[in-house]
């Protein structure tokens, strides 16, 4: 049993709260006739229930576009990513970037619905270093904004649902598809950000202690995952419960005209080699999904880009050696020792301090509400003063989706529970709580510990420069004096 520690006197406001409804972030892709542009139009409450297929982009950090997206917000009290006067570091408006893939999502399939979610105003950073840790640690609670806009925009309705997400838009689109009460068909990931810079950035997604939950699977059975990697991305298959994940490695950086940052561009890669596949009608990439009618269980764990061009290149699976890792997950959970604890109108605030373990990586809970609960009553779950959750008794959070992520190494974590807008006898009841590790789980670094490590690869590396300079020296002597290498005359 892991000890705890509760309070109720923080009445602090938590990050990432916001006034306007999930939904308001939604929006439905009506593409343009001839030479007239596409336009954007809000969803409102049961505007999907007819859907049959629905495809959801999701986008990702924007760096540089805090600014544009803090005087949008100033001038209309809403900032949305596809307004043409956003604009991210380059100047570019974020809407150019994206437009390609969502005209062909709608030409390739034109009775399907083709949104849009939103969350710049919270993805939105300046051009720090550490500046996309900021977008990422809002990423959990913008997954459960797109379940409950999806739970509202369906109302009675129950479509098959395609999920697409760009860098940490796919830490949103994952923790979304935990969050809905019926998982989505498909989940694409594209170049989710999960290397060592990402993780010394303290903004990787870390989702290989996410995604088994979600229980990728093939054919009919699960959710369909693939794994799009043009640079920051890594791969899933091979992880504990991740063997029907399938990870495309693409070759990144292809030349093109006004490219900008050779990173940015490979970066994007992924998006526009996924949008070729579609304009191309390629046997793979979007062909692959289940909501075309294609049987996910032939194809390949991995698989590779070949070819010189993005237009004429192609795809064949990875040959690697036997995987060593082991079959079966390593995942522990141990239980907090602590009572159910009881949150009411006239204390809403629960706050509770636990030293979790140095492999811990998800916090699991249950909550309750009584029938006096109102439909404005809801709960808000937070870690470390950051909004992580929302939670109603009118949009129920399934098993899978009950928890809070441990993003980086830390020594003591406070959760926060906050009832909001609760009628005079609402109550909701928090149990449950337990602590799930992995043995050798990998972690964001904090700066601090970003600084030690980019500092230790700096030495690193001079140590081996300043030793290639001294054996060159020594070489260029040694030859002076007539030695040839390889015996050489």
């Amino acid at each position: 049993m892991i000890p705890a520690h509760v309070g109720r006197d923080d009445t602090r406001v938590l990050a990432g709260t916001v006034n306007h409804p999930p939904i308001e972030r939604l929006a439905r892709y009506e593409p343009g006739v001839g030479s007239d542009p596409g336009k954007f139009v809000r969803v409102s409450k049961a505007d999907l229930a007819q859907a049959k297929r629905v495809v959801v982009f999701v986008h990702g950090w924007v760096r540089g576009g805090q600014q544009s997206a803090d005087t949008l917000f100033a001038e209309t009290g809403r900032a949305s990513a596809w307004d043409a006067t956003l604009s991210n570091a380059t100047g570019r408006p974020i809407r150019d970037t994206y437009l390609p893939l969502l005209d062909s999502l709608t030409t390739a399939d034109p009775d399907s619905v083709v949104l849009w979610f939103s969350w710049v105003d919270q993805s939105s950073t300046d051009t720090e270093f550490f500046a996309a840790q900021e977008s990422f640690r809002l990423t959990a609670v913008n997954g459960r904004r797109l379940a409950i806009a999806l739970h509202l925009a369906f109302g009675d309705g129950n479509p098959a649902v395609h999920i697409i997400g760009h860098s940490h838009g796919c830490v949103v689109s994952t923790h979304a598809s935990l969050s809905l009460t019926v998982p989505p068909k498909q989940l694409t990931l594209l170049d989710c950000p999960e290397d060592w810079f990402s993780r010394a950035d303290g903004a990787a997604g870390l989702l290989s202690g996410l995604l088994p939950r979600l229980r990728p699977g093939r054919g009919s059975s699960g959710v369909f995952v693939d794994n799009y990697i043009s640079m920051f991305g890594r791969r899933y298959h091979g992880q504990p419960e991740l063997q029907n994940v399938v990870d495309v490695h693409l070759k990144a950086g292809l030349p093109e005209k006004n490219a900008g940052s050779p990173i940015a561009q490979a970066h994007l890669y992924a998006v526009r080699w996924y949008v070729e596949t579609i304009v191309n009608q390629s046997d793979y990439g979007y062909h692959w999904s289940p909501l075309r009618g294609f049987d996910t269980s032939s194809l390949a764990p991995d698989y590779e880009e070949h070819g010189e061009h993005r237009e004429h290149s192609t795809l064949a699976p990875k040959r690697r050696l036997k995987s060593r890792l082991p079959s079966q997950p390593k995942f522990h959970t141990e239980p907090i020792d602590l009572p159910p604890q009881l949150i009411t109108t006239s204390s809403p605030n629960l706050d509770i301090e636990i030293d979790a373990p140095k492999d811990a990586i998800l916090i699991e809970y249950d909550v309750e509400f009584n029938d006096a609960a109102g439909p404005k009553t809801h709960l808000q779950i937070a870690l470390n003063h950051t909004l992580k959750s929302l939670i109603s008794p009118l949009y129920p959070v399934p098993d899978r989706g009950r928890y809070l992520r441990l993003i980086s190494v830390g020594d003591r974590i406070t959760l926060q529970f906050r009832l909001i807008d609760g009628q005079p006898q609402s109550q909701v009841t928090v149990t449950g709580l337990r602590v799930v590790s992995q043995r050798h789980a990998q972690r964001n670094y904090n700066e601090d510990r970003a600084v030690a490590a980019v500092a230790s690869s700096s030495a690193a590396i001079g140590m081996i420069a300043g030793a290639a300079v001294a054996l060159a020296g020594v070489t260029a002597v040694a030859m002076k004096r007539g030695w040839r290498p390889f015996g050489r005359a």
